[in-house]
């Protein structure tokens, strides 16, 4: 068995663990923010610009989201078309 200082996996600060948790909560948050306005009509764009405002209302910078319905084959960019069924 090889020694953690052989492998090849970079190893964080607490002061970077600290961060990706605070990261995490804010993905979650903004998550649920967004989940809040999936219904039929409602567009992944919207669900989208509903998680990045939050984000950017949390001092987020640059800030990416890809939201897409379920059956979507390939997901990507949100879409501005409105969803039938709310099945994200």
């Amino acid at each position: 068995m090889r020694a953690l200082a052989d492998c090849d996996v970079p190893l964080k600060m607490s002061r970077e663990i600290l961060a990706i948790g605070r990261a995490s909560r804010l993905a979650a948050l903004c998550l649920r923010h967004a989940g809040v306005c999936v219904r039929p009509g409602v567009s992944t764009a919207r669900a989208a610009q509903t998680a990045v405002r939050r984000a950017l209302e949390a001092g987020a910078r640059d800030v990416r989201v890809c939201a897409s319905v379920n059956a979507t084959a390939a997901h990507g960019e949100p879409d501005t078309a409105a969803s039938r069924r709310a099945t994200w």
